[in-house]
């Protein structure tokens, strides 16, 4: 499922990080960030995938999450019919870094990233 949605999103020219790598590495997109303000390419990647694939994870498969994160959104249709795809787009709209938000394996993202070790 990654790689066709991989394959649209390189289609539509909004892979981004995604289409050098399969995992978003935090300090990658600081640097991007740094580079080009606050809307940097990855951010309104992210903003656009919310709003158009939202109930079914775009914007999470793009952050890097794990594989029932996807499953999840669109068995519940974005949680409720949309109300998850809703806070995301708060998250990745006021979050400064977005490194915060990348590779989170959580349903919600305001969960955080768990510690593995």
């Amino acid at each position: 499922m990654r790689n066709c949605v991989l394959v649209l999103l390189l289609l539509l020219g909004l892979a981004g990080p995604l289409a050098a790598q399969q995992s978003v590495q935090p300090d990658s997109v600081r640097v991007v960030a740094a580079a080009d303000g606050y809307w940097s390419k990855g951010r309104l990647s992210a903003v656009l995938l919310t709003v158009l694939t939202g109930p079914i994870a775009g914007q999470r498969i793009y952050l890097g999450t794990n594989a029932k994160v996807p499953f999840i959104y669109a068995i519940t249709l974005g949680g409720g019919l949309g109300i998850l795809p809703l806070i995301d787009l708060g998250f990745i709209l006021f979050t400064k870094d977005l490194g915060k938000l990348l590779n989170n394996p959580n349903v919600f993202i305001w969960n955080g990233k768990q510690k593995r070790g």
